[in-house]
Formats: structure tokens, sequence, C-alpha cells
């Protein structure tokens, strides 16, 4: 346990949120995965994952700025750059 305390105000803008279903090779990591997402933006706050079912798992992504509101435009990137990582492993979307 570490009993030294961490503020961490309240965000002023509020967060996307957006689910991304994967269907993930048995030779692929899903450590490996979070940490390619995770990777692909400092905007993505927190990757969860919330849903398992058969090969596909489902996570739920995150996103802020701190300093503005994000648009579905500013996410869409995001997105493609994700999904387009995604594939060079070998990682589809749903």
């Amino acid at each position: 346990a570490n009993f030294e305390k961490k503020y961490q105000p309240v965000p002023k803008y509020p967060a996307i949120i957006e689910d991304l279903s994967l269907i993930i090779p048995e030779k692929v990591f899903y450590g490996d995965v979070v940490s390619l997402i995770k990777k692909s933006s400092p905007l993505i706050s927190s990757i969860d994952l919330i849903d398992v079912h058969e090969e596909t798992k489902t996570l739920r992504l995150t996103y802020l700025d701190p300093n503005k509101n994000l648009t579905d435009k500013d996410v869409a990137e995001i997105r493609a750059k994700i999904t387009k990582k995604l594939l060079d492993l070998k990682v589809q979307t749903k």
C-alpha cells in the first residue's frame, strides 16, 4: 500500500466514451493490443475490458482532452489510427 495521496482535479471538459469490439488472434497478446492502443494518442485516458464472448473482446475507450471539448472528428481520426495499427497485428474490428 502507498499512503502518499495524489490529487487529481475533476476534468473541466467531458470525456467521450466509445466501445470497440475486437477479434484478437490466439498468437497476439491482449497486453500488446492495449499497449498499442494507449500509444496511439495521449487523449486516450483509459481502456477497460468490458466483455469477452468467444474470440471477441470489447474494450471501452475513454478519450479526454484537458484543454478543450473533443469533437466526433477528433475521435474519428484517433479511431482510424488505432484501426490501422490493429490491422498490422492481424486484429479485426467489429
